[in-house]
Formats: structure tokens, sequence, C-alpha cells
């Protein structure tokens, strides 16, 4: 690494401490911070527009796994553990307060990472901020869904798309169904939305937030 700003298209975070961005087409920016590799944390920077919203959002957390999965292998969760890796799905999984009415782990999954940049420091709060670039007004779009198992039916969501999430019996329908949510959203037709989507399998048992 040569300076502030370098890219990356691969880094073992606990092999190679540092302070690391990464960014995909959506408008959230995610920093993973391994300078002290016994205490590795993660941040997730809310992008603009119609970025998912969290709670967890924008204040940094205790990381105690980091997985990437292969763009073209998506259910393959534990491709590489405390490995970032341009062209993967990122998933962060922290602690929460022992006593959430959501259970003591949290976890969340980012679109796939386009560009990791090592940092010297952390930006100005100002400058963290991304336009919300990745719905154009005209044109194809390409959503990316995760799906969740609850009991006899399949939560999926768009996580950059706040209110993208439907339940469905069958995963085979699921495509079709974020297709037509987006749709109802934005006042776009099902038929401008080329809908993927990803089995996760959440860790101990923890639902996608």
């Amino acid at each position: 690494m040569s300076g502030d700003g370098t890219t990356l298209t691969a880094v073992s975070v606990l092999d190679e401490p540092g302070l690391y961005s990464l960014t995909s087409l959506g408008p959230t920016t995610y920093y993973v911070d391994s300078t002290n590799p016994a205490t590795p944390r993660y941040m997730r920077w809310r992008g603009a527009g119609i970025s998912l919203s969290s709670p967890m959002d924008n204040r940094w957390h205790d990381l105690i796994m980091l997985g990437a999965s292969p763009d073209d292998d998506p259910d393959d969760a534990d491709a590489w553990e405390w490995t970032l890796k341009v062209g993967c799905y990122h998933t962060y999984i922290t602690t929460r307060e022992p006593d959430h009415p959501n259970g003591p782990i949290y976890w969340v999954s980012s679109r796939v990472c386009q560009e990791i940049r090592w940092l010297e420091s952390m930006p100005p709060e100002g400058a963290r901020t991304r336009p919300d670039a990745w719905m154009p007004q005209t044109g194809l779009i390409i959503l990316i869904g995760v799906a969740v198992q609850r009991a006899c039916a399949w939560a999926v969501i768009v996580p950059e798309f706040p209110g993208c999430e439907v339940e469905v019996a069958n995963l085979d329908d699921a495509a079709d169904a974020l297709a037509s949510k987006a749709a109802a959203l934005t006042g776009r037709v099902p038929a401008d939305f080329i809908v993927s989507v990803r089995y996760v399998s959440p860790p101990f048992d923890e639902e996608q937030r």
C-alpha cells in the first residue's frame, strides 16, 4: 500500500491491518478498521436518497466476523473470511446489547463491492455521503435481493432500497414479487427491473435486519 486512497482488489484485514472503505453501485459506504487486529470494527455510512436506514448506521461497531461471497456463487457465504474482495458481497456480523429484543447478534450484507480503498484516516462526515446514482430515471435497473427463510415463507429484501421487501411462499416467486414492489415504489413498471435473489443463511438464526 503506497498511500491514502490506494485502491485494492482484495485484502485480508487481519493479515494487513488498516482502515478500508468499500463502495458499490449503491450510495452507502462501508468502513472496516482493523488497525488493531484484536478488536476489528466496521461502520455502515448510510447513503443518500433511498438507501436503507438502520439505527446501527453511522457509528462504529465491533466486528466479530466478516465474510466475502463471490458474485458468481453468492450462496458460498464462507468463501473468504476476514477478507475484502472486489466483485463480492460482504457480510458484517456484530453484537448488540444482550437484552435486545432481536437477540445479541446483528448482521448486514452489502451490495457487490466495486471498489476498496486503503485510507490513512477517516474522511470528514461531509465527505462520506455519496450521491444516490444507482437508480436512474430511465433504462433498466438491476436489483439484488437477499432472501432469508422464515418458517414456511421467505423474507426477501433489497438492502439499499428501503421498503423494497416481500414475503413469498416459494423462492422462485421472489424476483417477480420484488420487481412489482419496486415498480410500485418508484412509479416505474416491473419490466424495468432485472432482479437477482440470493439466499443467505442467517448466523445464529438471526434474521436480516
